[in-house]
């Protein structure tokens, strides 16, 4: 499948072979096991072969007409529900988590149900009509899993409306506290030091996905924009006494809403130049006017035309 052979597949065979573990406890020592299976914990190898042993995972989602993403063992599938049957939609994806099922039973592997979740993503009145048509959860595992009002992926809080209000409110919820704890060291620190420990701790939080939340509701970034002038008067402690626009410009913080269109030109950027991530660079066109326009030397991109609702 990945083109290896030889000895290159040598190595990684003796890599993974005659591999062996024991518990010791205070001198004592157990038998030794042989490893039948898996890679040894912790190991730079690991995640890679792992992802690679999984792969065929993607093929068997497409062929049910599904989607799918994977971040090491954490497998999304998802897919657009029929508006004249959502049954129909249900009993594939349904079909398709009992042969994902098996499959990962027949490689030594197992899904959990206890930590998976479902959720569907529509408006209030969509959502209502199809939980009064006896749409309420999901089989996964023989275990029926009802849907969830929100899911976290990689510190990321989706809400079944796709609002992002849950993901600001945790985000929130998580700088203050550290800016609490940066406020009662203050007075121990010099200002250099202060705005290091609140980049690092505190606007780190405000820029991780943050890309996300282009056109989001005022009130989630007005939400986020007080976090950020809350840090930046404990680093700039005891001289605060300014306006936050200003109190940003001395410590050189972009505001919230144009951190997070650096972030997106940033991605698209490196998308450019790097060919890289392909799913980004597919999503990227190059602007080319029928015509010589003024623009048409400036590296424009074309803006698709989309809406922001749900079917």
């Amino acid at each position: 499948m990945y083109g290896l052979a030889g000895i290159l597949l040598n190595w990684i065979y003796s890599y993974l072979s005659e591999r062996c573990q024991f518990v010791s406890i205070q001198g004592h020592k157990s038998e030794i096991g042989r490893l039948a299976f898996g890679v040894p914990q912790g190991s730079v190898l690991g995640p890679l072969l792992f992802t690679s042993y999984i792969s065929p995972v993607s093929s068997l989602v497409s062929s049910y007409g599904l989607n799918q993403q994977q971040y090491a063992d954490d497998t999304q599938v998802y897919l657009s529900l029929s508006k004249i049957n959502p049954s129909l939609s249900i009993t594939s994806l349904t079909d398709c988590l009992t042969r994902l099922r098996c499959w990962f039973a027949e490689n030594g592997l197992t899904i959990n149900p206890s930590k998976s979740e479902v959720m569907l993503l529509s408006t209030p009145q969509r959502c209502k009509s199809l939980h009064q048509g006896g749409l309420t959860s999901v089989s996964i595992a023989g275990t029926n899993i009802k849907f969830s009002d929100k899911i976290t992926t990689l510190g990321l809080t989706l809400d079944k409306s796709l609002t992002f209000s849950n993901h600001v409110q945790t985000v929130c919820r998580s700088a203050m506290f550290h800016i609490r704890a940066l406020k009662h060291i203050r007075p121990l620190l010099n200002q250099n030091d202060a705005a290091t420990i609140a980049t690092s701790l505190i606007n780190s939080r405000l820029d991780y996905l943050n890309s996300i939340l282009h056109d989001t509701s005022t009130a989630n970034i007005t939400s986020l924009q007080r976090i950020q002038n809350a840090a930046a008067r404990v680093v700039l402690y005891p001289n605060h006494i300014q306006p936050s626009d200003q109190s940003l410009f001395k410590l050189h913080w972009l505001p919230v809403k144009y951190r997070i269109q650096y972030k997106i030109a940033s991605l698209a950027h490196s998308a450019i130049q790097s060919r890289q991530p392909s799913y980004l660079t597919q999503l990227l066109q190059p602007y080319k006017p029928s015509r010589t326009l003024r623009s048409s030397d400036q590296s424009l991109l074309i803006v698709p035309h989309t809406h922001d609702t749900f079917a």
